[in-house]
C-alpha cells in the first residue's frame, strides 16, 4: 500500500541535510516513544521504517539514487486565454508528492509516523481506506488472527488520536461544532469495539469542556437556524442538570467554576430574546436559585418597560421583595417603583442602596429638587438601556424613553387600576396618611414630568405622562452577591457601562455578538494554546452582608443631628436632600464624584481647603503607558512559557484570575517539558481612560504573536502559530503601576 511519505519527512530533515544532521535526527526520532497504548508490533514497525530511511539517506550512493527518483524538474505551466506557456527549463528541483510502499502489516507504523508529523487528515484518509481495503481483508487469511486483530486495534487507535488532535486544532481556530464532531467520531470508533478506556476518557473530557463553547456558537448561529438554537438549549439543559442549577454543587466536567459559569451565562444572554430568557430563568429559579431569580427580575424589567406592560414590573417587584431579605437589591426596587409611578417608594429604596456613585450622580441631578426624583429619572433611563435592555437580542436596539412609556394609554390605564380613584368606596376606606402619601407622589410626578390630566380621562391621574432624557449605550457586566438556597453567597451578574461615569459597579468582561468571538475562557485544548477568541474568567467579590454601612446611612447621621429642628416644618424631604448634597457640592469640582464614607469626618470648610495642600493628581493612562504595560505582559509571558520557565515573571504584570490561569498553564508546560519561543509586535489602537476612574483603563491593541512550540527538545509545527490579533486589555492600577486583569481577543486581523 502506498503511504504519502518520503524518507526526509520520516526523519524530519530538509533535503539539503548533512550526514551529521541525518544521523542526529534518526537518533532523536528513535528515542521518541509512541503512546503506551500502542502494541509492541506497531512500535517495532515504526522503528523499522525509521531505520530504512536512515540507511538510504546515510549512504551517499543510495541517497543519490533515491534523490534521482525523488526529485524532478518541475515544469510550471501558466494557462492564460487557453494558451499554455512553458517556463524556463532551468527551474530549480522540487519535491513531487512522493510516497513509500509498505506491506499490510507495516501500514500502522507508517500511519503512526504521519500522526507524529501532525498530518491528521492524511492519517484519517489513509487509515480508513486501509481498513476498508482488500489488503486488510487478505491480512486475516495470511497471518494469525491475533496479528490481524492487533493491526486493527493499532489502526483504530491511530484514527481516534487523529480525530482527537484534529478536533483540538479546530477548537483552537474557534470551530467548536466541528471540533466536537471530530471528537465524537474518534470516541465512537473506540466505544464501538470497547477499546482503550483511557483514550475514551481523554476525548470525553475534551467534549465536556467544549460544550459551553458549542452552546455559544450554536446560539450565535441560531437566529437564522432554529435547529441549531434547539441543539444549544439541549446542551445547556444537560449542563444545568449536571451542575444541579446555576449555584449547584454538581459536576458537569466543563472545568468552569461558579464565577466562570456565571460569566458564561452572561455571554449566553446576549443571544437570547426576552421571552427565551424568561422561560429559562423562571424554570431555574424554581430549583430554587437566587441568581436565576435575579436574572428573571431583569427580564421582567426589560419586558415591562420595552413593551409598555407594567404587569411584568409588578411581578419583578414581588420577586425583589423575596431577594431583599438577604441582599441589597434596593436599586432595582427603586427602578420598579419608578416605573410603577411609586415615587415615595422609589425614594425610600434609594435611601437603602449601597450604590454610592449611582447615588452621587442622582444627587447631582436633583440639587434643585426637594427629593431625588429628577436624578432617579435621569439615571434610571440610562441604566435601563445600558444594563437591562442591552442584554436581550430582541430589545437591545429599543430607544423607548420614560416620556413615551408614561404617555402610553395602556400604561396609564394599568397604573390607574393599581391606584384607584380616591373618591371610590374602596379608596375612601384608606387612612388619611395613605391619601397624603399618594397626593405627594402625584404632586412629585406632576412637578417633574410636567404632567396633567387629559380631558378624556375622568379618573384622577396619579401617574406621570411625559419625560425626556438622553440615552447612553454600553454593554458590560458587574456583580452583586446573593445567598443561595444552601446559604452560600452567590455573585449575581449585573450589567455595567465601564467607560461611563454613570455607574459604580465593577466592570466585567464585555459581552458582544460579533460573529464567533465568544468571550469565554475556562481552559484550552490540552496541549494546544488557548482559543484566541476566548476571554479569561472573571472573579467577582461577594457583596457585604451588613447593610447598615451603606452610603445613605452616613448622610442620615448628619440629618439626625437636625431632626429635632425640622420635624415640625413639614418639608423633611427638601431639607434632608440638601443636607445630603451640601458636603459634595462644597468640597468638589462640578465634574468630580464624591464618595462619603462612614468613617470620614465632615467635609472641611472652604477656608480649610485653601490651607490644606491638595494631593497630586495621579498620572493618567496614555498610549505610551498602555504600550509599555502590554509589552511588559508579552515579555513576562515569553519568560514564563519559555525554556527557562520563569513563572514568577507573571506576578509583575497580571492580577486576579488572569494571573492564576497563566500560572497554571506555565506550570503545566514546565511539568510536561514544553516551552514556546515568542516574537511579538504591538501597536496600540485605542485607549479608553476616564479621569473619574483613575485606576482603570481599557486598551485595544494590534498584537502580532509568532510562537514556536517545543516539546522534548523538538519543534512541533502543529502547535506553533503566527497570528495577528486585535486584543482588548482591561488594566488596573495598583499603587503607581499598571497591571492587566482581563484580556479578550476581539478579532483576527
Amino acid at each position: 500500500m502506498l503511504i504519502p511519505l518520503d524518507y526526509y519527512r520520516i526523519l524530519g530533515v530538509p533535503i539539503q541535510a548533512t550526514d551529521e544532521q541525518i544521523a542526529q535526527a534518526y537518533h532523536d526520532r528513535e528515542r521518541q516513544k509512541p503512546r503506551r497504548e500502542y502494541s509492541e508490533m506497531a512500535i517495532a514497525v515504526r522503528k523499522e521504517i525509521l531505520t530504512q530511511a536512515y540507511k538510504v539517506l546515510s549512504s551517499p550512493l543510495k541517497r543519490t539514487e533515491y534523490d534521482n527518483k525523488f526529485l524532478q524538474t518541475k515544469v510550471i505551466e501558466n494557462l492564460s486565454e487557453n494558451k499554455a506557456q512553458q517556463v524556463d527549463q532551468t527551474t530549480k528541483p522540487s519535491v513531487s508528492n512522493p510516497a513509500i510502499e509498505v506491506s499490510p502489516t507495516e501500514v500502522v507504523g507508517a500511519l503512526l509516523i504521519l500522526q507524529e508529523l501532525g498530518e491528521y487528515e492524511l492519517v484519517l484518509r489513509s487509515g480508513i481506506a486501509y481498513l476498508n481495503s482488500a489488503d486488510f481483508t487478505s491480512l486475516k487469511g495470511k497471518h494469525d488472527s491475533r496479528v490481524a486483530l492487533t493491526v486493527k486495534e493499532d489502526t483504530t487507535l491511530t484514527l481516534a488520536l487523529a480525530y482527537l488532535e484534529l478536533g483540538r486544532e479546530q477548537w483552537q481556530k474557534g470551530e467548536y461544532e466541528n471540533a466536537a464532531l471530530s471528537g465524537e467520531m474518534g470516541y465512537n470508533l473506540l466505544v464501538e469495539d470497547n477499546l482503550y478506556p483511557s483514550v475514551q476518557s481523554e476525548i470525553e473530557t475534551d467534549l465536556h469542556k467544549l460544550r459551553p463553547y458549542r452552546i455559544l456558537e450554536l446560539m450565535n448561529n441560531g437566529e437564522h437556524q432554529p435547529e441549531q438554537k434547539a441543539k444549544a438549549f439541549q446542551l445547556l439543559k444537560e449542563m444545568l442538570n449536571q451542575r444541579q442549577g446555576i449555584e449547584g454543587q454538581g459536576i458537569d466536567h466543563s472545568g468552569l467554576n461558579f464565577e466562570q459559569f456565571l460569566c458564561f451565562i452572561q455571554q449566553l444572554r446576549q443571544h437570547l430574546t426576552a421571552t427565551e430568557q424568561q422561560e429559562l430563568f423562571e424554570a431555574e429559579a424554581k430549583r430554587p436559585s437566587a441568581v436565576a431569580t435575579y436574572l428573571t427580575v431583569y427580564t421582567l424589567l426589560a419586558k415591562g418597560f420595552a413593551n409598555k406592560e407594567p404587569r411584568w414590573i409588578v411581578k419583578g417587584q414581588q420577586l425583589l421583595q423575596t431577594l431583599s431579605k438577604r441582599e441589597d437589591v434596593a436599586w432595582e426596587q427603586a427602578i420598579c417603583a419608578l416605573l410603577l409611578g411609586q415615587t415615595q417608594e422609589a425614594n425610600m429604596a434609594l435611601q437603602k442602596t449601597r450604590e454610592e456613585k449611582i447615588l452621587n450622580l442622582i444627587q447631582q441631578h436633583s440639587q434643585e429638587s426637594p427629593d431625588l426624583l429628577p436624578g432617579l429619572c435621569f439615571y434610571g433611563e440610562k441604566w435601563l438601556h445600558q444594563e437591562v435592555l442591552s442584554q436581550f437580542r430582541d430589545l437591545a436596539n429599543c430607544k423607548l424613553t420614560l416620556k413615551e412609556y408614561f404617555a402610553d394609554r395602556k400604561v396609564q390605564a394599568y397604573l390607574e387600576k393599581l391606584y384607584p380613584n380616591p373618591k371610590s368606596p374602596k379608596s375612601m376606606a384608606k387612612s388619611q396618611p395613605e391619601k397624603q402619601v399618594r397626593q405627594k407622589e402625584e404632586s412629585g410626578l406632576s412637578r417633574f414630568f410636567g404632567w396633567s390630566k387629559k380631558p378624556a380621562v375622568k379618573k384622577v391621574q396619579t401617574t406621570p405622562k411625559v419625560s425626556q432624557y438622553p440615552l447612553v449605550e454600553a454593554k458590560e457586566l458587574a456583580g452583586v452577591g446573593v445567598a443561595n438556597s444552601n446559604g452560600a453567597t452567590a455573585t449575581l451578574p449585573k450589567i455595567n457601562a465601564p467607560s461611563s461615569s454613570v455607574s459604580s459597579r465593577p466592570p466585567t468582561p464585555p459581552v458582544g455578538r460579533q460573529g464567533n468571538n465568544l468571550n469565554l475562557r475556562h481552559s484550552s485544548p490540552p496541549g494546544n494554546p488557548s482559543p484566541r477568541n476566548i476571554a479569561p474568567p472573571y472573579h467577582r467579590s461577594p457583596i457585604r452582608k451588613n447593610k447598615s454601612k451603606g452610603l445613605l446611612n452616613s448622610p442620615a447621621r448628619y440629618a439626625l443631628l437636625f431632626i429635632s429642628m425640622i420635624w415640625g416644618i413639614g418639608v423633611l424631604g427638601f431639607i434632608f436632600t440638601n443636607k445630603m448634597l451640601k458636603p459634595a457640592t462644597q468640597t468638589t469640582k462640578p465634574s468630580e464624584d464624591v464618595v462619603v464614607k462612614v468613617t470620614e469626618p465632615p467635609a472641611p470648610s472652604p477656608s480649610a481647603e485653601k490651607k490644606a495642600p491638595q494631593p497630586a493628581k495621579p498620572k493618567g493612562m496614555n498610549e505610551t503607558v498602555a504600550k509599555q504595560a502590554i509589552e511588559n505582559w508579552l515579555e513576562s509571558k515569553s519568560a514564563a512559557m519559555g525554556s527557562e520557565h520563569k513563572v514568577e515573571a507573571l506576578n509583575s504584570i497580571l492580577v486576579s484570575s488572569l494571573l492564576s490561569t497563566w500560572r497554571e498553564r506555565a506550570l503545566h508546560y514546565k511539568q510536561t517539558k514544553e516551552y514556546r519561543e515568542y516574537q511579538h509586535e504591538v501597536k496600540v489602537r485605542s485607549v479608553n481612560f476616564d479621569e473619574q476612574k483613575p485606576n482603570q483603563a481599557v486598551v485595544e491593541a494590534e498584537v502580532r504573536e509568532k510562537a514556536d512550540h517545543h516539546q522534548g527538545g523538538k519543534l512541533i509545527p502543529a502547535k506553533s502559530y503566527d497570528e495577528n490579533l486585535l486584543v482588548r486589555y482591561h488594566l488596573l492600577r495598583q499603587g503607581d503601576k499598571w497591571f492587566i486583569n482581563k484580556s479578550a481577543v476581539v478579532k483576527t486581523l
